[in-house]
């Protein structure tokens, strides 16, 4: 066999083991380790107004909310439930795939607290926002005005 053949199986042997060990690295979950879950720390903007919205198992308590445009709004948010939440902000299409506005930590488990800072966009209009894991029953509006 030609030297050729033997150099490729040695780079896809060492890429293979690579692999390996960076998956071993990265592997395991902090409360294997006795960690809590920590809010990553939000860029530094300037927060217009904050608003607290509990996540309950199947509800967002404010459903509707009203901002004005152009201001950015920091959601504070509970988890009041047993199970793992989040909230995601559509685009102006009302397409979730499409927005970056998903909050941090992504799930907030039952009795932590997470956020998301959002820009409202300057026109008026209606954004929906759902729960992604409970998108059926844990739905809401914002209503830029």
């Amino acid at each position: 066999m030609s030297s050729k053949f033997w150099t490729r199986v040695a780079a896809v042997g060492l890429a293979t083991s690579a692999i390996f060990v960076f998956a071993a690295c990265g592997s395991g979950d902090d409360s294997e380790r006795g960690a809590t879950a920590t809010i990553p720390p939000t860029p530094s903007v300037v927060v217009s107004q904050t608003i607290t919205v509990t996540m309950f198992d199947d509800s967002f308590e404010p459903r509707e909310i009203t901002v004005k445009g152009g201001n950015t709004v920091r959601f504070t948010l509970p988890n009041a439930g047993l199970v793992p939440h989040n909230m995601h902000i559509a685009s102006s299409r009302g397409l979730y795939r499409e927005s970056p506005w998903i909050s941090t930590p992504e799930p907030i488990i039952g009795g932590q607290t997470g956020e998301l800072v959002w820009t409202a966009p300057s026109a008026p209009g209606a954004y929906k926002f759902r729960c992604d894991y409970h998108e059926v029953a844990m739905i809401g509006l914002i209503r830029v005005e």
